[in-house]
């Protein structure tokens, strides 16, 4: 398997192995970072876009990384990086249906744009078992989680998140940063009368230290703030999230884009950690506080982010998970469903 691996960091990584070294003593993202994108490249493929989703999704799992993954992942790649950052944000601000579809035939806007419509529907159909949880990966740190008895999100950024409101019941928000959340999601959760959580938000679900809360019967969360960077103090909401006895009261730490290993620690046994793969953090001294049965490597092909400065390749995420061997950690692609 390190073998396959490595191929794929070979083939792709070298330009932005560079890039990230350049980059890392930065801390984190930034959300208004300048758009320096370098002219994009089209994908040479034999295969639509589509094609390559359905196979990747449907046929090859996060947590078997084998050569027909590798490879599938290496062609989302290559659509990644033909998607300059000028082109996500004039598609995401697109309100013509006509218009987005144009931008969308055969590029990574397209499978983008089906990755919600997709979990959407698995959400709405999904019955999980006694004793598990339903993780779906959406896009970059969002996530939505669904117990034999409740659904929630974190950090559900997308163009069309709002659509997924019927879905959950309350709404989780690491940072404000504009990768994090949807407006028109936050809106459309409070004219539901459902709860969101973050730390900026004016409502009374807003978090200003650390405390426990219970979000719905029988989920228990324990929320604190963390720092983003050196500059950004407490600029994060961390979440430890036990999501109840009919999971086998499993524990979901997800921490957004922190980056202080010391603001972290575990309060009871965590099943699945959600970190950002490419911030600038000791992640040595998190693992080994922390111990995570699975890590969920994430923040990966922010399309809003220029595509030097910031936007983390798969490449990049698989150089992680060979760092944290032989603690078990995986790469989700956005719309990939995982049952714990």
């Amino acid at each position: 398997m390190k073998t396959q691996i490595k191929k794929l960091l070979t083939v792709t990584s070298v330009y932005f192995t560079l890039v990230f070294v350049m980059l890392a003593s930065c801390g984190g993202d930034e959300p208004d970072a300048p758009n320096t994108d370098p002219t994009p490249v089209p994908p040479v493929s034999e295969r639509t876009i589509d094609d390559v989703m359905a196979d990747l999704l449907d046929k090859t799992s996060c947590t078997n990384p084998d050569e027909t993954r590798m490879r599938l992942i290496n062609e989302v790649q290559k659509y990644c990086d033909a998607c300059p950052k000028s082109d996500y944000d004039t598609y995401y601000k697109l309100a013509s249906a006509s218009e987005s579809s144009k931008m969308e035939h055969n590029t990574i806007l397209g499978y983008y744009k089906k990755t919600l419509r997709r979990v959407a529907e698995e959400i709405s159909s999904e019955n999980v078992p006694a004793g598990k949880v339903a993780v779906w990966h959406l896009y970059n740190m969002g996530y939505v989680i669904k117990t034999p008895s409740h659904c929630f999100g974190i950090d559900l950024k997308h163009k069309d998140a709002a659509q997924l409101v019927p879905y959950i019941e309350f709404l989780c928000i690491t940072h404000k940063h504009v990768d994090h959340y949807s407006d028109e999601m936050n809106e459309a959760m409070k004219i539901a009368g459902k709860p969101v959580y973050s730390n900026f938000l004016d409502n009374e679900y807003r978090i200003t230290g650390k405390k426990t809360l219970k979000p719905a019967e029988g989920i228990e969360m324990v929320v604190s703030l963390a720092d983003h960077s050196a500059e950004l103090k407490n600029f994060c909401v961390t979440y430890q999230i036990d999501c109840g006895a009919d999971t086998g009261n499993k524990i979901i730490y997800h921490i957004g884009d922190t980056y202080n290993a010391a603001q972290l620690s575990k309060t009871k046994p965590v099943d699945i950690f959600i970190p950002h793969g490419g911030i600038n953090m000791n992640f040595t001294q998190v693992m080994n506080k922390i111990e995570p049965k699975v890590t969920l490597v994430s923040h990966i092909n922010e399309l809003s982010h220029a595509i030097d400065n910031y936007r983390w390749p798969y490449s990049k995420a698989f150089e992680r998970v060979e760092q944290f061997n032989p603690r078990t950690a995986y790469v989700p692609v956005w719309g990939e469903k995982m049952i714990f």
